[in-house]
């Protein structure tokens, strides 16, 4: 017996003990957050798919060309799925005393050329992993204060 086949043969309750919860869950869940100018729209929607949980954006913006693609940045901790996220920002909503300004700028610039929103969103996909890193590291933030 082969070790592909061993392994295939260990029952899934096992495997959280085996490789952590972090790397290994049956049924994983993604929770998606929306902002709209810095306001919760939606807070941690659960979705057992990812890609479920990206198409449920596109009702806060419509393209404007066939090929318009909004980019997810996504973060992975100890190589496990922690978070992706993006951003719609309309220009005029920037602070321009703020930090990199130029720079969101032309990002804002470029993203209402390519889509069509009503407002400045922030959209956060995250994991178990990165609910818990973000508690966290809230924790730790508000330990300095």
């Amino acid at each position: 017996m082969s070790a592909v086949t061993t392994a295939c043969r260990i029952p899934k309750a096992l495997l959280p003990c085996l490789y952590g919860v972090e790397h290994y869950r049956v049924n994983p869940m993604y929770y998606l957050t929306v902002k709209k100018n810095g306001e919760y729209v939606i807070r941690r929607r659960e979705f057992a798919d990812y890609s479920a949980a990206i198409a449920f954006t596109a009702q806060f913006y419509r393209p404007k060309a066939p090929r318009s693609v909004l980019q997810f940045t996504t973060e992975v901790i100890n190589g496990a799925f922690a978070r992706s996220f993006a951003a719609l920002n309309r220009p005029e909503d920037l602070d321009p005393s703020g930090p990199y300004y130029t720079e969101k700028r032309h990002t804002a610039a470029k993203q209402s050329n390519a889509f069509a929103y009503d407002a400045s969103y922030l959209f956060v996909i995250d994991s178990d992993v990165g609910i818990r890193d973000a508690e966290a590291m809230q924790a730790v933030y508000e330990s300095e204060e």
